[in-house]
């Protein structure tokens, strides 16, 4: 419990390829929310909701949801080890953030920083 919604930075050097992405259904030149899941997992079901509120509010951000069993060499090779995690993907690939449990929203946006429409303004 003392780690649920925590956030810790991403790895050095930690990001998935562009084939990792689109096997997961992400769109190129976004930033990517990737939740790794587990089935009845109902913390994941809360994070997913937070996912989609934060994305509904920015036009440069998908969410992704994988299923850890379906993916399991994905969640082994960036560390996971706790449903759910959700890694925070630059536009490039790199893993920024990484979120063990349900995210805190107002966290999330914050770590989003501005979507490219508020930069342009």
């Amino acid at each position: 419990r003392r780690r649920q919604g925590s956030v810790r930075a991403g790895r050095a050097g930690e990001r998935l390829s562009a084939s990792d992405l689109a096997v997961l259904g992400a769109p190129a030149g976004r930033v990517v929310l990737l939740e790794l899941t587990a089935p009845g997992c109902v913390t994941c079901r809360a994070t997913r909701a937070v996912l989609d509120d934060v994305a509904a509010e920015r036009d440069d951000v998908e969410v992704v949801v994988a299923q850890v069993g379906e993916h399991l060499d994905l969640a082994r090779a960036h560390g996971v080890l706790r449903a759910p995690t959700t890694l925070v993907i630059d536009r490039d690939g790199s893993v920024r953030h990484r979120i063990t449990g349900v995210p805190d929203s107002a966290t999330l946006t914050a770590l989003l920083g501005p979507s490219r429409g508020d930069r342009a303004a």
